[in-house]
């Protein structure tokens, strides 16, 4: 169902580049866990990344049934609640028009750097359901893909009944005390995928952020109108493989998919090399807190999905 959002109701990078923290494709984990600490988890967890254990790292456009395993995560990992009593969060569906993200987009010509989408996480206790804002920013990105946004505080934005993205007049400072609040206060999350709820986000802001290049692609690749959409589907990730069917760092993560009046387009068997996003959705953001502290960090690769799920 379609909804309209209520407009008021960071990491060392050396460490991340040694044990490929940060995730960025739709991403499962599973297994059991033996009496060990969270601390004791942890490190065992790093240290096994750190070697490459059970990792793998497929293309980051996203098929059918690798969103479809991503999308059951994020019903089993992400819920709402207290870590001692929890429920899943109502699905709605989150979609904005090419359209409307054309005209946002031709307004920022001026940035003479790298455009970014900001999707700020959200939470409508209400509805029992997720209420995102998006905003728009210049970003200075280095040679690594990495870098920081330059207009932290940008105006922000919300979709309409029509699914057009429009402004709101407050802030973003001011969002974040209520729907961001509800989040933060609401949200937990089966962070070692061992059915241990936590509050991972109480000292967080959560966002996601993709670059315009890529969304323009998925737009492309699916030969998208103006009037036809980009959904954007709440799934769960992990951020590593320790185990075979075992994931850690668990956390809330988003994937762009287009989307005409007839449906989502993505079918696992439409996909060339010249087009990537073709049928396929577009899950190479960037998993900005709690995964990378106060940078944006943008990979070519992510993790796989959870094996079981696949079989």
């Amino acid at each position: 169902m379609s909804t309209q959002m209520n407009p008021w109701i960071h990491a060392p990078l050396s460490l991340f580049f040694a044990a490929m923290l940060l995730v960025t494709l739709a991403a499962c984990g599973g297994g059991q866990g033996h009496g060990r600490s969270d601390a004791e988890k942890e490190g065992a967890d790093t240290a096994a990344v750190a070697h490459g254990a059970e990792l793998r790292f497929p293309e980051p456009a996203v098929s059918a049934k690798e969103l479809a395993c991503a999308e059951a995560e994020f019903a089993g990992k992400v819920h709402y609640g207290t870590p001692a009593a929890h429920d899943t969060i109502i699905p709605t569906t989150i979609q904005f028009t090419v359209e409307s993200y054309r005209a946002i987009a031709a307004g920022l010509s001026n940035c003479s750097d790298t455009l970014g989408m900001v999707i700020h996480y959200g939470f409508d206790p209400d509805a029992d359901t997720l209420s995102l804002a998006f905003s728009f920013a210049c970003m200075t990105i280095d040679k690594d893909d990495m870098g920081t946004i330059n207009t932290p505080d940008q105006p922000l934005y919300i979709i309409d009944k029509a699914h057009k993205l429009i402004a709101v007049s407050g802030s973003l400072t001011a969002w974040r005390t209520a729907q961001g609040k509800a989040f933060r206060e609401n949200i937990v999350v089966d962070k070692y995928d061992q059915d241990k709820f936590q509050n991972i986000y109480k000292d967080f802001d959560p966002y996601m952020v993709y670059k315009f290049s890529r969304i323009d692609s998925l737009i492309k690749h699916n030969s998208l109108k103006p009037t036809d959409r980009v959904e954007v589907v709440a799934i769960a990730e992990p951020e590593v493989w320790p185990k075979t069917d075992r994931g850690a760092y668990f956390s809330m993560h988003t994937c762009l998919v287009a989307r005409t009046s007839a449906g989502r387009i993505i079918d696992d068997t439409t996909h060339v090399p010249a087009a990537m996003y073709a049928a396929r959705g577009a899950d190479l953001g960037s998993p900005c807190p709690v995964a990378c502290g106060g940078y944006v960090v943008f990979l070519d690769k992510g993790v796989d999905v959870r094996a079981s799920c696949l079989k």
